[in-house]
């Protein structure tokens, strides 16, 4: 695979982590996966940590309350149309493999999109 996003904890990113091709990513929301299980110059893979739960576990009111205003910011700046993802281009689906071909070689700017529908 070339991407796993895992919501259910470390134990299972770790698992997770034998599913990814070659230079794959894994983002981990609920525990980060142990890279110790992978052997050193196999699969290289992407770790990326969502780590907003770091604000509840963490017990701190404050810190709850930064996190309930950054989400109401972003939500709001979503609703309003004011968060650019870079679209380059819309791609018909018979297009995305190429289109995600060139991404993972970084040869675009900004993001090619297929929409649904």
């Amino acid at each position: 695979m070339d991407a796993v996003i895992d919501t259910v904890g470390s134990g299972s990113a770790t698992a997770n982590l034998s599913l990814l091709a070659h230079g794959g990513g894994i983002v981990s929301i609920a525990g980060r996966p142990d890279l110790t299980t992978v052997a050193p110059f196999t699969i290289a893979p992407s770790v990326h940590e969502i780590a907003l739960g770091a604000a509840y576990s963490h017990g701190d009111r404050r810190a709850l309350a930064d996190l309930s205003t950054m989400l109401s910011a972003l939500l709001g700046l979503a609703a309003d149309g004011h968060l650019d993802p870079m679209p380059a281009r819309t791609v018909k689906l018979e297009e995305v493999p190429a289109a995600l071909g060139e991404l993972s070689g970084r040869h675009v700017r900004g993001k090619p999109v297929h929409t649904f529908g």
